[in-house]
């Protein structure tokens, strides 16, 4: 189970009377009283925060409880942006429906996502790639005002991608 860190225990939150602790260079003190690990957290400056709750007895580390809350979040943030969002159609796609897929395009661009357009080819389509090769080039061009190419058009067996990252 895991624990959001807006719900750790933090300093005089912490109710039981022992408690495992792992000082701030990441070696185990031990099991010791709750006080005397506030205190330990206090001379160093820095906070108790109990990291796993659901063992006994808790396990809480010292650490500088602002900095793990803003570590965590940028990493959040970092693993949101590395999304890789996807738009497919086929050379026989309608205007209407390209202009809704380059809108949704734009939109996760915006979001800070890259987009890969997948053109697929089935069939007679094959014998007319051109024709598909120029909607996507199409497409890519209606958005490079917010994005750029990251890996230039490839053909994959009977499909065409073309990735774009935001700007």
């Amino acid at each position: 189970m895991k624990i959001k860190p807006l719900q750790l225990r933090v300093n005089g939150q912490i109710r039981l009377s022992k408690v495992r602790v792992i000082d701030d260079n990441n070696e185990q003190v031990g099991v010791i009283f709750t006080r005397d690990a506030l205190e330990m957290a206090k001379t160093a400056g820095l906070d108790l925060v109990e990291i796993a709750p659901h063992s006994r007895p808790p396990v809480c580390k010292i650490l500088d409880y602002g900095k793990y809350k803003y570590d965590l979040s940028k990493k959040n943030n970092k693993s949101r942006h590395n999304r890789l969002k996807e738009i497919r159609m086929s050379s026989r796609i309608e205007q209407h429906d390209i202009d809704f897929r380059t809108k949704n395009a734009r939109k996760f661009l915006s979001k800070g996502d890259k987009v890969q357009i997948e053109m697929m080819f089935k069939g007679r389509d094959n014998a007319h790639k051109e024709i598909g090769l120029k909607t996507v080039n199409r497409i890519v061009e209606t958005l490079l005002d917010v994005a750029k190419i990251d890996k230039p058009g490839k053909m994959h067996g009977n499909k065409y991608l073309v990735t774009l990252s935001p700007k």
